[in-house]
């Protein structure tokens, strides 16, 4: 398991155990804002190690370039 997903599983138990993500994040010293974006990520997909992609898609043509549209 990568470290990152290891803070995250810690941050997800604090939050399951009462704390805010807030002060979850100051414990396991992860900014503020990380610690809220994962907690909302957890919150909306059940899993810690996942996330949505950007909703773009990117169109190639056959020599890999990217399609324009207007």
């Amino acid at each position: 398991m990568t470290e990152r997903r290891e803070q995250r599983l810690q941050l997800v138990a604090l939050i399951d155990a009462g704390f805010s993500a807030t002060e979850a994040g100051r414990r396991l010293g992860i900014p503020r804002t990380t610690a809220k974006g994962w907690t909302r990520r957890y919150r909306n997909f059940g899993e810690v190690g996942t996330r949505p992609g950007s909703g773009h898609i990117i169109i190639l043509d056959a020599t890999g370039q990217r399609l324009k549209f207007q």
